[in-house]
């Protein structure tokens, strides 16, 4: 592989873990926000941001395997193997 070729890889790879590092962060916002003390009633959710929570979900899940496939594509096939004298 030529090295424009791997640079691309590593910068795509690395897009691709942030932007599943920030969609897990978007995902998780709503959980770790602050509520009243005096509230202890049931948050309701309404049914379109259940919808909006699954596919979030579901797109950082794919971006996250992607990732790891990418990595272990990149690392098993073109990483450098060691010499043997």
């Amino acid at each position: 592989m030529s090295a424009k070729m791997m640079k691309f890889i590593n910068i795509t790879g690395s897009i691709v873990i942030i932007a599943s590092f920030l969609l897990g962060l978007s995902f998780l916002r709503p959980l770790v926000e602050p509520q009243p003390a005096f509230n202890y009633q049931e948050v309701k959710i309404s049914e379109l941001e259940q919808i909006a929570r699954l596919i979030v979900g579901i797109i950082g899940g794919i971006s996250a395997v992607a990732t790891l496939t990418l990595i272990m594509v990149n690392t098993f096939f073109f990483g450098k193997k060691p010499k043997s004298n």
